[in-house]
């Protein structure tokens, strides 16, 4: 007996992944889709929140299936972007959109904590809170 559904089925009726990158600024974002994707289109920053158009697709030449998100940073105390970041899931998750402008993960980037160190920012927890509900 054979699957329902075999993996070229999703692909062709999906099209293209699309993954949203998220966590708090610092951890290597923008530095994971550069090396992941072999692009260089995502703009790093080591001292200040880097500046991401969360809207910007980045599509690598090797596997052009993928399409990745990368949103800004997110600050302690700052809600500015978490709300463009939970807008912007919203309005990729929205059932009338074609499965491939869809969203379809997410990536959460995270630094490892110190000993006693919180694995996770309240704000990382809250957009995956959101996110799950969705």
């Amino acid at each position: 007996m054979e699957p329902e559904s075999t993996i070229d089925d999703i692909i062709k009726s999906v099209q293209r992944f699309r993954i949203l990158s998220i966590g708090r600024s610092g951890v290597g974002k923008s530095s994971l889709v550069n090396c992941v994707f072999g692009i260089t289109g995502a703009r790093v920053s080591h001292l200040k929140p880097g500046e991401s158009d969360i809207e910007q697709e980045f599509i690598s030449q090797d596997n052009p299936i993928f399409v990745l998100h990368d949103s800004k940073g997110f600050e302690p105390g700052e809600i500015t972007n978490f709300d463009i970041v939970r807008e912007f899931i919203e309005q990729r998750s929205q059932q009338g959109l074609p499965l491939r402008d869809r969203i379809h993960g997410l990536w959460l980037c995270t630094k490892t904590p110190a000993a006693g160190g919180r694995v996770f920012e309240i704000g990382d927890e809250k957009l995956l809170e959101f996110a799950y509900k969705i």
